[in-house]
Formats: structure tokens, sequence, C-alpha cells
């Protein structure tokens, strides 16, 4: 079971990455228009857009792992586990 919590922590914390670097540039953004400045944002919106890439990339191959079993098969997997915890 450690192991599987350990994975689903790791999907967690990709999501979470990624929520966090679109909620923190639009924040910067939001503020960049209030004071009337426009500095330019392409590079920290490359930079933004590619760790978010590499996050839900991420995320995707450790979804693509931790929910890979047909249901049927996950269940038994889990049920095994509970058992011999």
């Amino acid at each position: 079971m450690s192991g599987y919590e350990q994975s689903l922590k790791e999907l967690e914390d990709a999501l979470g990455e990624d929520i966090n670097l679109s909620l923190l540039e639009n924040q910067v953004q939001q503020l960049a228009s209030q004071d009337g400045a426009h500095p330019p944002m392409s590079s920290l919106h490359k930079a933004v857009g590619s760790a978010r890439h590499d996050l839900r990339q991420r995320a995707l191959e450790i979804g693509a792992r931790v929910y890979g079993e047909k249901p049927r098969e996950l269940t038994r997997q889990l049920k095994r586990l509970w058992r011999a915890w």
C-alpha cells in the first residue's frame, strides 16, 4: 500500500504545483496591469508554460501507472493488500 500511497502523493504534488504556477502567473499579470506597467511577460509565460507542461506530463505518467489497472483488478489488489496489512 505504501507504494500506491506514494504514487498518489506524487500525483497530488504534480497537479498542485501545476495549479500553483497557473495562479502565480495570473496574479503577476493582474498586478502588472494594475500598476499601469506592461512589462514583457513573454519570458514568464514561456517559463511557466514549460514547467506546467512538464508537470502535466509527469501527472499523466503517474496517473497511467496508478489507474492503469482495470477496476476489478484494482479492487482485488486493494483487498489483498488490505488483508496483508
